[in-house]
């Protein structure tokens, strides 16, 4: 019996140092255990501070490259691209037919900065591509003469968009531009008509000009006046509804283009302003509206302003804008004779969305008195450009066009844009 007793008493000590030495290891691995996890969620912070920065920083959606493209920059090598997209649902008020389309246009470029180079002072080349689909315009579907996406080139394109050389002397008083250029770069432009997404406040719609899709071979010059007065002349090859890739210089197939505007930067009290005067005139043979006769050559004169009458934030940070446009053109040879354009863009929506904009624009386009039945188109445009990170923006806009083509039914449209910089 007592050596049942002394049996039990060993076994039951047994189990409890069993029971102990478990609980012990148990212990051990609980640090180890511990120490992973928090070595797991500091690369979880790390991996996601990583991507904040990536996202705040970055200017490009392909990043710097590992460094190689700054240090190409440096070396005066600029390499960019970009992938512009729009999408629209569109109502027609005569047909009562909704639809929708979507349009892609990319773009890369190359930019060769000869001094930096180490080739010889105030040198560029130029050379860009660009491809898009053919998406359905709004002249397309609902008639109008305005384009609510100015990026349409309303066909399927492939092609070289500009191919030039640019040239500096004496520190910009004269500079000189030669080859195939978007003419929009340096004529009727207005920084904040290019915040729009209509093609109406880019640009002077009644006035002819050479840009996307139908880029033409010419040669601009501009001369420094002063630091407020430039004057700028271009001399193109006429431009066409169709696209195509540079076939010669200056062939003259469709006539030629000349385009000369005075420039006027002004600043009043910390208000920048910019004012354009231009006039153009065009070769070539010119149908009446009528069908009596042709007419030789087409000509117009244009007016635009881009003023800051407040600012939003501090420092100047901000604002807003307020701009304007006319175009007139003869009445007899073309559809609309007069053009105006007003609008607001407003910059910095608070501190935290300081590089957001909206805008509201109001267009209209007054018909021909020769052209029966036919009135005035009127549109206007609404907008929101949200930064989402450097190199990502998305711009939802609302159209309404009173009286498309001057005649039909009013019309409207809802939009979504985005630009990625890769």
């Amino acid at each position: 019996m007592n050596i049942k007793k002394i049996l039990l008493c060993v076994l039951v000590l047994f189990c409890v140092q069993l029971n102990a030495f478990a609980i012990k290891e148990k212990l051990a691995d609980e640090p180890i255990k511990l120490n992973v996890e928090e070595m797991q969620m500091q690369e979880d912070e790390e991996a996601v501070s990583k991507l904040r920065a990536y996202l705040s920083n970055s200017d490009y959606a392909t990043g710097n490259w590992g460094g190689l493209r700054s240090r190409l920059e440096e070396m005066g090598i600029d390499v960019q691209a970009s992938y512009i997209t729009s999408s629209y649902i569109m109502r027609n008020g005569r047909l009562k037919s909704t639809k929708g389309t979507y349009q892609g246009l990319f773009t890369v470029s190359l930019e060769l900065d000869t001094e930096k180079l180490g080739w010889y002072d105030g040198g560029k080349f130029y050379i860009s591509y660009e491809a898009a689909n053919k998406g359905m315009s709004s002249p397309e579907f609902l008639g109008s003469y305005a384009y609510i996406n100015g990026y349409d080139p309303d066909q399927r394109i492939s092609q070289i968009g500009q191919l030039y050389y640019e040239h500096s002397f004496k520190d910009d008083l004269f500079n000189i531009k030669i080859g195939r250029q978007d003419a929009n770069m340096d004529f009727h432009a207005l920084d904040s008509g290019g915040e729009f997404v209509g093609l109406s406040y880019y640009l002077i719609p009644n006035a002819s000009i050479a840009t996307l899709p139908m880029e033409q071979v010419g040669v601009r010059a501009r001369l420094k006046v002063n630091d407020n007065l430039y004057i700028k002349n271009g001399f193109y090859e006429a431009p066409t509804r169709i696209a195509r890739n540079p076939k010669g210089f200056f062939n003259g197939e469709n006539g030629y283009l000349d385009i000369l505007e005075a420039e006027y930067f002004t600043e009043i009290k910390g208000y920048e302003g910019k004012y354009m005067l231009g006039g153009w005139y065009q070769t070539g043979d010119f149908e009446k509206l009528d069908g009596s006769r042709m007419v030789d050559g087409n000509y117009g004169a244009y007016f635009g302003f881009d003023q800051k009458i407040l600012h939003a934030l501090k420092d100047n940070y901000g604002g807003l804008n307020v701009f304007g446009q006319f175009g007139y053109t003869p009445k007899n040879t073309n559809e609309v004779p007069y053009y105006g354009g007003l609008g607001l863009v407003w910059s910095g929506i608070g501190e935290r969305r300081k590089d957001d904009k909206i805008g509201a624009g109001f267009s209209w386009y007054q018909c021909s008195n020769l052209m029966e039945d036919k009135t005035a188109e009127k549109l206007v445009e609404v907008f929101y450009k949200l930064k989402v990170t450097n190199f990502l923006y998305l711009q939802p806009s609302v159209h309404y066009i009173v009286r498309p083509g001057g005649e039909s039914k009013n019309s409207f449209a809802l939009g979504l844009r985005s630009v990625v910089t890769f």
